[in-house]
């Protein structure tokens, strides 16, 4: 398959994932930073990078703490983005 081509040739793609599992990055061959082990956020599979992701559409993975990103979840609810 080929990857769709974007309607927005400036489109960027960015992946987040817990730092404490940086699952993603590792499978695009980057490096991992800090202790690696369990996370806070709910809903992810533990471990493993969901087969349907397909890679080569990411151009950055961004690993957030899991206490930052549940903050910032926090904070946007307060101002009424709903997100989780």
């Amino acid at each position: 398959e080929s990857c769709p081509t974007p309607k927005n040739a400036n489109l960027q793609t960015v992946a987040v994932e817990p730092m404490e599992q940086m699952l993603i990055t590792a499978a695009k061959g980057g490096e991992k930073i800090g202790q690696q082990g369990p996370h806070k956020i709910q809903g992810m599979g533990a471990g493993l990078v969901p087969q349907i992701l397909d890679l080569d559409l990411l151009d950055e993975v961004v690993p957030i703490h899991s206490d930052q990103a549940m903050a910032m979840a926090h904070e946007l609810w307060t101002i009424g983005v709903p997100v989780g």
